[in-house]
């Protein structure tokens, strides 16, 4: 499949529903504004913390970008403790398997960066 070149923003959430089960979500979207939002799926994982959540956010959304040929993704969370963790040079070494997935999938040919929004 060819890569597509424009940049692609991946936002990540992971609120408790009223059953206080975490979900997960992730929209893909072009940048710059306007946003034009191209994909992104929402559903629940079971019980886990909030970081595990978002970490499976962060992972299903980098899959669902490389299965739709991004090339350059910007990956955007309000998970602090997520976001240090990925961006660690570390990260393809860590104890969380999770998070060793996540640095393989972001050494493959393309850009991502990740950013914390509070």
């Amino acid at each position: 499949m060819q890569k597509r070149l424009c940049f692609q923003q991946l936002l990540t959430d992971s609120p408790l529903s009223r059953t206080k089960k975490p979900y997960m979500g992730t929209l893909l979207q072009r940048m710059p504004i306007p946003y034009t939002p191209l994909t992104g799926f929402y559903r629940s994982i079971g019980i886990a913390s909030t970081f595990n959540t978002e970490l499976w956010a962060i992972y299903t959304g980098l899959q669902l970008a490389w299965d739709n040929g991004f090339q350059k993704v910007q990956i955007q969370s309000d998970c602090l403790e997520a976001v240090t963790t990925v961006q660690d040079d570390a990260a393809g070494s860590n104890s969380n398997s999770l998070v060793r997935a996540i640095a393989k999938l972001r050494r493959g040919h393309w850009y991502t960066e990740v950013k914390w929004i509070p």
